[in-house]
């Protein structure tokens, strides 16, 4: 129980925990009578885990010190903000409609496992992934990452709970909102820093094969959101059939709108999109020129190609 200093039971206002090992502050709710309480699953084992009780962002007033312990069989913990896109990886950011999932976190499975079917199945390795109790299609899972597909009719602007299920161990709930859509490019960092996976006539358009005005770029990205017709997500794109996004979409490459020719599933995949653009022109050239995409009132972190 908290208390001020004639005594009076604390009970409006925040209070945190903070802790030693780096993790991030825990917020406690007031439950009444000056009590506060929070669940907290630790992200690993130490020999020794300070944890200092402050009101707010004050001054710590009580300090606890205990052991963290492994145990024979981890209990699942997804990282504070680490629920993200497959693609852009930003903490707290929202999520799309039909887009890849990243979980990362610690005990999520006991062992690594990709998916060797599809459509996906709602669970691998004895591992689920509940978004407000709703199985998700698993691409991928392992002890720290699960790579998972968000269902096309889920509600939109609504958080929701996504929690990780590992046999009969649950992790507490990561908090996350979808939206309609939200684009995020692929990016292949071993090619530069923000170098995203587009490739033009000569290949991946690296400074090492620039594309000019007028080349056909193919962007691959996820989070483009709904499309038509219908398609069930966790299912694998046919090359027969094109789905295109519900949405319009819309590029700009180093500030200049390009023209879209198409904007969809990538066939053969499972929760991927492309985007089909011409090279506008007029654009400096550069080896690290922005792209953008956005759709559904959305845009994608920049990423970069190279333009000559």
């Amino acid at each position: 129980m908290l208390a001020d200093d004639c005594g009076t039971p604390l009970e409006t206002g925040t209070v945190q925990v903070q802790f030693s090992g780096g993790e991030e502050p825990l917020g406690l709710n007031a439950t009444g009578g000056g009590y506060w309480e929070a669940s907290w699953v630790p992200a690993g084992t130490a020999n020794g885990v300070t944890l200092q009780l402050a009101p707010g962002s004050g001054a710590p007033i009580a300090q606890i010190c205990l052991k963290v312990a492994a145990t024979a069989a981890a209990i699942p913990a997804i990282y504070r903000g680490g629920v993200v896109s497959a693609a852009d990886p930003l903490p707290l950011a929202p999520l799309a409609r039909g887009g890849l999932m990243a979980i990362y976190g610690s005990g999520l499975a006991d062992s690594g496992l990709r998916a060797g079917t599809t459509p996906l199945p709602p669970s691998l390795a004895n591992v689920q992934v509940l978004l407000a109790g709703q199985p998700l299609p698993l691409l991928y899972v392992s002890p720290g990452q699960i790579d998972a597909v968000i269902p096309y009719d889920v509600p939109a602007g609504v958080p929701m709970p996504v929690v990780v299920s590992n046999g009969s161990r649950q992790s507490l709930p990561e908090t996350v909102v979808i939206a309609s859509a939200q684009p995020a490019v692929f990016i292949l960092p071993q090619f530069g820093p923000a170098q995203a996976a587009a490739v033009g006539p000569g290949g991946l358009a690296t400074p090492q094969s620039p594309v000019t005005a007028g080349d056909r770029l193919v962007i691959y990205c996820e989070g483009l959101g709904s499309v038509t017709p219908d398609f069930t997500a966790g299912g694998l794109a046919p090359s027969d059939t094109l789905y295109r996004t519900a949405n319009p979409v819309s590029v700009s490459i180093g500030g200049q709108p390009a023209v879209v020719e198409f904007a969809g599933l990538a066939p053969g995949s499972v929760g991927e999109y492309q985007i089909n653009v011409v090279v506008p022109a007029g654009i400096p050239p550069g080896g690290a020129v922005p792209l953008v995409i956005a759709v559904a009132g959305a845009s994608s972190s920049a990423s970069t190609i190279a333009v000559r």
